[in-house]
């Protein structure tokens, strides 16, 4: 792209002859995109002066992308994000506590985009059951201080009482006042999480007016505990609640059995919940070897894979 000044503008900046991509509009045409201060003002096929005019034939000119699932919360990360046309990066399926130090740290550091992060519910669940794993008697806000502790399952696969359902519901509403950008549900990473559990998280969503973000509680071809069954549970929960819920790389959970899922969500759309989803592009995915989910019994008729 090349720069030129023009002495008579009518925008601050102008991007000519791109080809303009807006998903919200469908709109996929040759445009000029005329800029006022830090607002897009105008979007037209009629040529544009500006006091900054960039020629952008040639080229795509987009909204910057948000990410909704972003685990890559550091500077090096966000860099190469930015590279991707990422403009903002949000960690929202494992969520971080507490969520106001997470913020603090970033600014303190700098970021080359924006960031945000949901209130990490699997990190209430930890230090609720597992108070020894605390620091100073909270969570480290860092997604490797959570995934270091997959191999414990105490917090993993136990059912947590009520008493301990109160707390981490504590825990949980006291990173949403924060500034959360929702509940961060890690469910496939805690079997031992019971459905009274999570309606009192499906609640605390609807009462505070966010969504929940999900990584659903068994990727498995066999039933009972099949990607179907823990679907099923999510809509439920979705239509109990009437919070949003969000199903965090649907395509990786579902396994085979995706045609079944997707009839499921579109129905219960179709119903009128506030159910969305998320589907990565790529054909890998990558998890922590002590997590549950790989536990050797059946894991190879679970997953569907054969392991070499």
């Amino acid at each position: 792209m090349t720069g030129t000044q023009d002495p008579h503008p009518t925008y601050d900046l102008v991007l000519s002859n791109g080809r303009v991509i807006d998903p919200e509009t469908n709109l996929d045409e040759i445009r000029n995109v005329g800029i006022l201060a830090d607002r897009i003002a105008a979007v037209t096929g009629d040529p544009l002066e500006g006091r900054v005019a960039v020629d952008a034939s040639g080229m795509i000119v987009a909204p910057g992308f948000i990410d909704l699932h972003s685990h890559g919360q550091n500077i090096p990360s966000h860099r190469i994000q930015a590279f991707d046309g990422v403009t903002t990066a949000l960690e929202l399926e494992a969520g971080i506590l507490p969520v106001g130090e997470f913020y603090d740290n970033c600014a303190q550091e700098g970021r080359p985009i924006n960031y945000g992060a949901s209130a990490g519910w699997g990190f209430a669940r930890l230090v609720t059951m597992c108070p020894e794993q605390a620091v100073n008697g909270k969570p480290v806000p860092r997604l490797a201080y959570l995934f270091d502790k997959f191999n414990i399952r105490e917090w993993t696969e136990s059912l947590a009482t009520e008493a301990q359902v109160h707390k981490i519901l504590e825990w949980t509403d006291q990173g949403l006042r924060e500034g959360g950008l929702g509940i961060g549900v890690l469910q496939g990473y805690t079997p031992g999480a019971g459905a009274k559990e999570m309606l009192a998280l499906w609640s605390l969503a609807a009462e505070q007016g966010v969504g929940t973000f999900t990584h659903i509680q068994n990727a498995s071809l066999v039933d009972p505990r099949s990607s179907v069954s823990s679907m099923i549970q999510l809509m439920g929960l979705a239509a109990s609640t009437g919070a949003h819920t969000h199903i965090c790389h649907w395509n990786s959970t579902s396994l085979r059995d995706i045609p079944t899922i997707r009839e499921i969500v579109e129905n219960s759309q179709k119903a009128g919940l506030k159910v969305t989803t998320e589907a990565y592009v790529y054909g890998a995915g990558s998890s922590a070897i002590g997590a549950s989910i790989y536990e050797p019994e059946e894991v190879e008729a679970r997953l569907g894979v054969k392991f070499s």
